[in-house]
């Protein structure tokens, strides 16, 4: 009598050759059905555009990972064979690429993929070639879904935009945040750098696929010029444009010597944790001052995003909002995801579309694990400070 563990593994054995049989006599249903479609009953000659069978030949379907033997009937026509969409259907690695996929995404490589691959290949091994057609398959699946995404049912109360330095590129990406507080990932676009062509470019594909913009926007951007731009040129005034401190901070200390880095840093956050505006405002201009007595380009480039830095103060929202909208952390969040997903990768290739596609799938894996933006609940506030706000007043 068998143990317990054997009786198991015979039962999961005959269950799995039962399902293979149902599946297996599934597709020859379906190739038989097509084959009669295009060439009528058998010696019926009703076939259309003179076409007939032409016996069958050895084939395989994809099932599971599986690589299942079946009989292919063959169609022949004008003197070649004609293919059949169900069989081409049934080798398809859409199946297996969201699995392959998943693995890749944790750190799997290509080059290694083996012993990982084992539990989707059990019966029939699949070649290096067909992981990567399976995952380039998954990934364009997943940029497609990411860049043409319906965003007309989302209600967005603030943007955000950021360039990414990625695998030897810039990957520009836009992230919105509904009135609810969810985090909804609105495209990405890759090139050499942040230019104005590429931002226009994902600005005007978010407005075609239907990116509603209230009256009032609030619009949360790295600092790159060509990304303030092309936000202008698409909402005008519509759009209150802030500055990522920590972006701003990066700038500033690029100029000074690393003896006065920790002390800029310290005055600059010591401002914008102010409460007020009027308090803020002050103390960050006491920042400018000293800094001019010691590099005049970092008091410039202070000064250069000085009230663009302060826009949460100006809205009077709520210290925990206030934080969380104050730099473009959130995408910096969800692409070191990407990052993570993405260490194995050795070989990039350019002009293949692969960084966006990498780029993509790891997005949408950081979507589903990214919570709630924090202080959500005050939301409704900054909608209501974002109408009361004076387009006259601001400074551009």
């Amino acid at each position: 009598m068998l143990d317990p563990v054997a009786r198991a593994q015979e039962l999961r054995q005959l269950l799995r050759a039962k399902v293979i049989l149902t599946v297996t006599t599934g597709a020859t249903k379906l190739l038989e059905d097509e084959v009669l479609h295009l060439c009528g009953a058998a010696f019926s000659r009703k076939g259309r555009e003179n076409l007939y069978r032409g016996g069958s030949a050895p084939g395989v379907m994809l099932w599971e990972g599986q690589q299942i033997p079946i009989k292919r009937p063959r169609v022949r026509g004008a003197g070649r064979e004609v293919p059949l969409t169900s069989y081409q259907d049934l080798r398809s690695l859409e199946g297996v690429s969201e699995e392959i996929t998943r693995l890749l995404l944790c750190g799997i490589s290509s080059r290694d993929y083996g012993p990982a691959m084992a539990r989707i290949s059990e019966a029939a091994s699949i070649s290096k070639s067909q992981v990567s057609e399976a995952f380039g398959y998954a990934t364009r699946k997943h940029l497609d879904q990411i860049n043409g995404r319906d965003l007309s049912a989302y209600r967005f109360v603030v943007l955000f935009f950021d360039g990414i330095a990625f695998a030897g590129t810039v990957v520009v990406v836009g992230l919105g945040i509904t009135d609810t507080g969810e985090k909804v990932v609105l495209g990405l676009r890759e090139g050499a750098s942040e230019n104005a062509e590429v931002c226009g470019d994902l600005i005007s594909s978010l407005k075609e696929r239907g990116l509603q913009v209230p009256s009032r926007i609030l619009v949360v951007i790295d600092g790159a010029k060509a990304l303030a731009k092309a936000v202008r040129s698409a909402w005008g005034s519509r759009a209150l444009i802030a500055r990522c401190r920590l972006h701003k901070a990066r700038n500033v200390l690029e100029y000074l010597p690393e003896s006065y880095q920790a002390e800029a840093r310290r005055r600059m956050n010591a401002a914008w944790n102010m409460n007020e505006y009027s308090e803020a405002k002050a103390e960050l201009a006491k920042v400018v001052q000293w800094l001019s007595g010691i590099n005049e380009s970092a008091a410039e480039s202070l000064k250069e995003a000085f009230e663009e830095t302060l826009v949460m103060h100006r809205l009077r929202l709520p210290e925990i909002l206030r934080k969380s909208l104050a730099t473009t952390n959130v995408i910096e969040s969800a692409f070191s995801i990407v990052r993570e997903r993405t260490r194995r990768v050795k070989n990039w290739r350019s002009g293949r579309d692969q960084v966006t596609r990498w780029a993509a799938a790891g997005l949408l894996v950081a979507e589903k694990r990214i919570r709630r933006i924090r202080g959500y609940k005050f939301l409704p506030l900054l909608v209501e400070a974002l109408t009361k706000l004076d387009p006259e007043k601001e400074v551009a």
